[in-house]
């Protein structure tokens, strides 16, 4: 019989990313909001 846990030792496994609830129209916006007038998709102001 074991007398000891052989998972002790172990550490335990973290929590897998967060669940975000979003409103459709937040995310539509998000998606909307990449400047695309540019290759890179991104704007550099000086």
């Amino acid at each position: 019989m074991i007398d000891d846990n052989p998972l002790l030792n172990f550490k335990k496994r973290k929590a897998e990313g967060r669940i975000v609830n979003l409103d459709e129209n937040v995310i539509r916006e998000l998606l909307i909001s990449p400047d695309t007038s540019t290759y890179t998709r991104l704007t550099i102001k000086p």
